[in-house]
């Protein structure tokens, strides 16, 4: 679960290029490699996202 305001790292990151999300009135998520844009999803768009991966897991897109 998502502490707000506390940016949460991926348990998986090994370096430097790892995936941040950050709880706010939005979920935002970035790559702390690049400093780059955020992009945000609205808090149910998030959960629903998060559900599915537990749930059924997510295709590969080429």
């Amino acid at each position: 679960m998502l502490t707000p305001n506390q940016p949460h790292i991926s348990t998986r990151c090994a370096s430097s290029a790892c995936v941040q999300v950050t709880l706010t009135d939005k979920v935002t998520v970035d790559d702390t490699k690049d400093g780059g844009e955020k992009t945000a999803f609205d808090v149910e768009a998030w959960t629903a996202f998060v559900a599915a991966v537990k749930r059924d897991g997510l295709e590969a897109v080429a």
